[in-house]
């Protein structure tokens, strides 16, 4: 062995030979360890393979496959470094270089497609660069241990098959991995594709991770193992030929399933075809494949857990209902037991007075002086008259001698003592049907009075119940809507208009805990999550005046109940964080002052820094929170005119999204939040005149944005940021395809979507970019299309919002109608573009108004000003057209008192003066 003399180089030990060369362990310069490996005069044709390990060593890294450090071609023997892997045993001192050969038949099924997913993402990666491997084989992957401790694949010995010299080879183990028709290439023949017979190397190394065993010639693969018949020379390439030539198809375990799995295998078989038309092209196909079926299981995963809360939920929710229903039941049952009560309560009480009635007499103390002395002198004045009577009728019988005046005297006497007892019997029935009826209504209020004490005590205690179950309703209401909202874009079947329906729902079931419970202490916290989350059905569904109401009203009552806590909870500090930012995004598209909606953001930032502190394990989303508000207080800033406060606040959310991005690179909200970050600041870099780094920027937003929708392609928003990111790189670049392309996306979105108000905003400002350029070159009619589909678009936003435009909207609108109204104006319909121009003026005049100060909106009003102008001019009302160039002249002059060396005011000074005097001629 003839070792090539290297002045960089010192040889310190051997590691291993295989059928290409010998690897030596090295010292480089006195700075660092590497792997020699000699490659074998006889085994590699150097003019062939030479090139491709060169190109391998300048193109990029690949965490899975081994960089190459040093090729040199130059004269024999050829040699290649790399850094070096392995370890020395402790047992033997020998170098040893763990390879997959030693696990193939040990992992599980998870591991293994890790294994597989990392090795075709490396062989993509060669073929992407245009090397094949060639010599693909477990023994040809190492088993790297990082710093992190995480064990990874790396591929070695890349390209070097690069001959067609197989029957010159010690092949060993290769030839149960190589190809057909590798194995059949005569010798000296001009080397074959060498990336589908990479595509058949890893079908078998697939094959026989997930099963233990090889697809095809496993009684031979074993021989091999055991040296069992050492008459069969294993060097030979046609015995691997011969063999395989009587093989039959592959066959899989019957208790290997599922979706997935089974989409694997028919990807894997297509792999392992023995004709190499059959298979994929190269491992770029084979890697997305797996990958969009990788995709694919998680979607299914998520939708399956998804389905699994949402079943959950509603199952919670159905037991509290029941509980909730037994508890009315049993409140009804309480309340007839109560009535059954009070009814054999009023019922004793009346017979027992009845019964005292008849047999005692009415109570003594219900009439004053007494009742029985008075019937004694009745009864004693009632004796003495029958005495008379008897006496006079006895001396009328015994036939005394009286006068006849006398005994008409005496018949007189005794017709009046009649009358007498009758009126004593009259008064005493008065009497006794006066103190019964007193007696009864006395018994009544009694009755009643005790009936409503016990009336309120049951009362009582069952609202008590009911109001604790009322809590605990609302609180397990709250958690599904609140999993309602984070999931909110998918693409399982009916999930969409189901979340509408419940939506609906839900927003009749919060108001009517609004208005029962306003104004009870107990339920402060309640009514609070209810006006929030009617706030965020109101924000979804574009009311943004009832949400900023709903989310004013949560955070007031919010703001109470925090400053009567020392340590708030997480998901209250939750709640309010979102409150505040969602109130905060509202207030700053109604109107209010920027000082104060980015005191509320910051409230709001401030309390997703302390969910850090108090709720550990979810550091990463509540620093994607934080970028968010930073987001969101750009865009104020942008708003405001003041680019420079924008930048800061973008480049922070940058500044926490990127290192972010390195903990978590498959999240697809992180993903999605870079993306969103580097697009808005390339617009605002556009918009500072720095066109190259605003490109650079937007550049790195789509590429995260395009990870972020193949990580999760279901979530519009994601969508909406990318097209949001073609949308300036169109403009930037001028590229209408690129502005195309977000149309399209948008005209989706907006379909899908028509509550949605970004959407269609955005969508009419990619109508207007493609508007300027068909009207740019010559095409007025395609350009006032387009203009017309862009004011079509913002006015269905202007139709939603009702009476309570946004500042974005009035100045989209505004700006939209002036370039429409030029447009207009250019195919001579000079009635329509003076309707458009004032319509602009009635959207953008407030804006002025209420912020006098604002260049933009300044500088948009005087150009609808002047548009209006013209329009009337050339309609030939002059006097008409003299009024709006003159207030355009206003206009323009107060831009020069903000500023003298505003020369586009300058100049609008001087083109309003001329107008006016062409008015007066």
């Amino acid at each position: 062995m003839h070792l090539p003399d290297l002045e960089e180089y010192t040889y310190e030990e051997f590691i291993a030979e295989d059928a290409f060369g010998f690897t030596f362990r090295t010292d480089f310069l006195g700075r660092e360890s590497r792997a020699l490996k000699v490659l074998k005069t006889l085994a590699i044709q150097p003019e062939v393979l030479g090139p491709v390990l060169e190109k391998l060593a300048t193109s990029p890294t690949h965490p899975n496959v081994v960089e190459l450090v040093d090729v040199d071609f130059s004269e024999m023997p050829c040699f290649y470094a790399t850094p070096v892997y392995g370890r020395r045993s402790s047992s033997t001192g020998r170098w040893v270089i763990p390879t997959l050969e030693g696990m193939m038949a040990g992992l599980p099924q998870a591991e293994a497609m890790a294994v597989i997913e990392q090795l075709s993402s490396g062989m993509a990666h060669l073929h992407r660069v245009g090397v094949a491997h060639l010599g693909l084989r477990p023994a040809n992957l190492l088993i790297v241990v990082g710093e992190d401790g995480n064990a990874c694949i790396k591929i070695a010995n890349a390209g070097q098959g690069y001959s067609s010299e197989l029957y010159c080879l010690e092949l060993g183990d290769m030839g149960f991995y190589t190809s057909p028709e590798q194995l059949g290439a005569a010798p000296s023949s001009a080397p074959i594709d060498g990336k589908c017979a990479d595509v058949y190397a890893f079908g078998v190394i697939a094959y026989r991770l997930l099963t233990g065993q090889m697809p095809r010639l496993a009684e031979l693969h074993a021989e091999w193992k055991n040296g069992s018949h050492s008459e069969w020379d294993f060097d030979d390439p046609q015995l691997y030929i011969d063999h395989l030539d009587a093989s039959g198809p592959i066959t899989w375990p019957s208790d290997f399933g599922g979706r997935a799995d089974q989409a694997r295998r028919d990807l894997i078989g297509q792999c392992l075809s023995l004709h190499a038309h059959e298979r994929p092209a190269d491992m770029r196909e084979v890697h997305a494949a797996l990958e969009a079926i990788l995709q694919e299981e998680t979607l299914d995963a998520e939708r399956a857990q998804l389905t699994e809360e949402l079943a959950q939920v509603r199952q919670r929710l159905d037991a509290q209902l029941r509980t909730a229903e037994e508890a009315a039941r049993e409140l009804e049952t309480q309340k007839r037991e109560f009535a059954e009560r009070e009814r054999q309560l009023i019922s004793e009480n009346k017979r027992r007075i009845e019964e005292a009635v008849a047999e005692k007499g009415p109570p003594v103390k219900v009439i004053p002086g007494g009742v029985r002395p008075f019937w004694r002198r009745a009864a004693i004045g009632m004796s003495f008259l029958s005495l008379l009577v008897t006496a006079v009728a006895v001396m009328l019988g015994l036939g005394y001698g009286t006068s006849k005046k006398e005994a008409d005297q005496m018949a007189q006497d005794l017709a009046a003592l009649q009358k007498i007892r009758q009126q004593l019997e009259a008064n005493q029935n008065a009497l006794n049907q006066s103190l019964t009826q007193n007696v009864q209504e006395r018994a009544k209020a009694d009755a009643e009075a005790l009936a409503n004490a016990n009336a309120k005590e049951l009362l009582a205690q069952s609202n008590a119940q009911t109001r604790t179950m009322m809590r605990l309703t609302q609180r397990n209401t709250d958690l599904f809507f609140q999993a309602l909202f984070k999931n909110r874009e998918s693409d399982v079947p009916g999930f969409r208009s189901e979340r509408t329906q419940l939506l609906a729902e839900a927003r009749v079931y919060y108001g009517q805990i609004i208005k029962l419970f306003a104004n009870e202490p107990d339920f402060v916290l309640t009514v609070a999550s209810a006006h929030r989350f009617a706030g965020l059905i109101d924000q979804e569904q574009g009311h943004l005046t009832e949400a900023a109401t709903h989310f004013q009203d949560a955070y007031r009552l919010m703001d109470q109940v925090k400053q009567n806590w020392s340590t708030p909870d997480a998901d209250f500090l939750e709640s309010l964080a979102d409150t505040q930012r969602n109130l905060a995004k509202i207030q700053s598209e109604t109107g209010v002052p920027a000082d104060r909606v980015l005191m509320l953001l910051n409230a709001s930032s401030e309390n997703w820094r302390q969910l850090m502190a108090v709720r550990r394990g979810q550091e990463n989303r509540w620093l994607r929170e934080q970028a968010t508000n930073r987001l969101i207080e750009s865009d104020i800033f942008s708003r405001q005119g003041a680019r420079d406060s924008a930048l800061k606040a973008v480049s922070q959310a940058v500044d926490i999204l990127v290192p972010l991005r390195e903990k978590e690179p498959n999240n697809d909200l992180t993903l999605g939040a870079l993306g969103l970050a580097f697009t808005s600041l390339g617009d605002l870099l556009y918009e500072s005149g720095k066109l190259e780094e605003a490109q650079e920027a937007l550049n790195q937003g789509g590429a995260a944005l395009s990870a972020a929708v193949r990580s999760n392609g279901a979530a519009d928003s994601h969508q909406f940021a990318l097209a949001k990111n073609l949308a300036l790189l169109g403009q930037i670049t001028g590229d209408p395809e690129k502005t195309n392309d977000a149309a399209h996306l948008l005209a989706r979105l907006v379909a899908g979507n028509p509550s949605n108000l970004e959407y269609p905003a955005l969508l009419a400002r990619c109508y207007g970019h493609l508007a300027e350029r068909q009207r740019d070159g010559g095409q007025i009619a395609q350009a006032l299309e387009l203009e017309r589909k862009a004011v079509d678009q913002l006015r269905k936003l202007v139709k939603v919002s009702g009476d309570n435009l946004s500042a974005s909207l009035r100045w989209e609108m505004g700006n939209r109608l002036s370039h429409y109204s030029e447009v207009l104006s250019d195919s001579q319909n000079h009635a329509e573009a003076f309707k458009a121009a004032q319509e602009g003026i009635t959207y953008i005049s407030p804006l002025v108004t209420s912020n006098p100060s604002n260049r933009d909106f300044l500088v948009l009003r005087a150009t609808l000003l002047g548009r209006a102008g013209d329009s009337a001019k050339s309609l030939n009302h002059k006097p008409e057209a003299a009024a709006f160039y003159q207030e355009a002249m206003k206009d323009w002059v107060e831009l020069v008192k903000m500023n003298q060396s505003d020369q586009q005011a300058v100049m609008g000074i001087d083109w309003a003066k001329g107008r006016l005097a062409e008015t007066q001629q």
